[in-house]
């Protein structure tokens, strides 16, 4: 009998690969599962920044009431252990989002951007934390009179990179949610945005 396909079947081997090759394809993770366990990261956000803001605003607090060096340098004290804090948390979202299988180009360069704003904020908290530590190795009133105006151009430029990295964050955030929910079709989606 002759074969009715126009086609000839495929070998033997190649049949006993096609459930393991349909499994594979099975198994790569969908760019929904993606956006949600991006988004599950990104909420690490907004918990981290309401620490910090907590934990800055008490210092500040210590800073407006200090009337001499000691108190000051325990406030810078507290401010370096707020941006340690943040240093630690970020590097754990920063290792959560290189866990994640994305498959999808988009996502993935959602991912290296937020990537790469993790790493620039966590260079910002350095030179913040690096302005407070002049405070902290005054030893004397004359010695901080002479590292002010260091300190506040240090601890100005870290303030202003902070702010230009938070706008950073919305950014990559308003288009990874503008992605997943039109794009793909999500809704209640929720990131890290205040």
């Amino acid at each position: 009998m002759e074969n009715p396909f126009p086609f000839p079947f495929p070998p033997k081997p190649i049949l006993l690969l096609l459930p393991f090759l349909l499994s594979l394809i099975a198994c790569t993770p969908q760019p929904a599962s993606q956006c949600r366990q991006f988004a599950n990261i990104t909420q690490q956000s907004k918990s981290i920044r309401e620490s910090f803001d907590s934990d800055i605003a008490d210092a500040q607090v210590k800073i407006s009431a200090a009337q001499d060096l000691a108190t000051l340098q325990t406030a810078a004290q507290d401010y370096t252990a707020a941006f340690e804090r943040v240093i630690t948390q970020l590097d754990t979202m920063s290792q959560a989002f290189e866990q994640i299988n994305i498959a999808d180009e988009q996502l993935d360069d959602y991912r290296d951007r937020y990537i790469s704003f993790i790493a620039n904020t966590k260079t910002a908290l350095t030179e913040g934390s690096a302005a407070m530590q002049l405070v902290i190795d005054a030893k004397t009133e004359a010695d901080f009179s002479a590292i002010f105006a260091t300190f506040t151009s240090q601890s100005n430029a870290a303030y202003s990179n902070i702010q230009k990295l938070d706008q950073q964050e919305d950014d990559i955030l308003n288009q990874f949610n503008a992605y997943c929910t039109e794009t793909l079709g999500l809704a209640d989606l929720q990131t890290s945005q205040p």
